[in-house]
């Protein structure tokens, strides 16, 4: 696993976590912030179907407690948001954050790199 953090917004930082098998988790917390929920803990415990502890690990950057999520939480609380920015989130996540690809940012220079060398 390695931590990858995302700019939104030009400020709201996201912070991902793409595990053994390419699938990218992403810090519950990051999310619900940035789509306004006031109580972070209330909406992933009321919205997310699949939160998990990130646990112990060998980055030492996040707490163990921290919990992160599976893109279908991402999008669930994205569904629930009632900010009206949450459409210009999914937009983002959906044609920028491209994680798939080792969670690097697409347009960023090392992504720009990359293509060159795997177009």
């Amino acid at each position: 696993m390695f931590l990858k953090e995302f700019v939104f917004g030009g400020t709201d930082v996201v912070r991902t976590i793409t595990d053994e098998d390419g699938n990218p988790w992403f810090v519950g917390k990051d999310v619900a912030t940035i789509l306004g929920y006031s109580n972070t803990a209330k909406a992933i415990r009321m919205h997310c179907k699949a939160p998990q502890h990130i646990g112990v690990t060998e980055m030492g950057t996040l707490d163990p407690q921290t919990k992160i999520i599976p893109e279908r939480d991402v999008y669930r609380l994205i569904m629930r948001s009632k900010l009206p920015a949450a459409e210009k989130f999914e937009e983002w996540i959906v044609a920028d954050c491209n994680y798939k690809n080792k969670g690097i940012l697409k347009g960023t220079q090392i992504w720009r790199q990359l293509m060159l060398v795997f177009p």
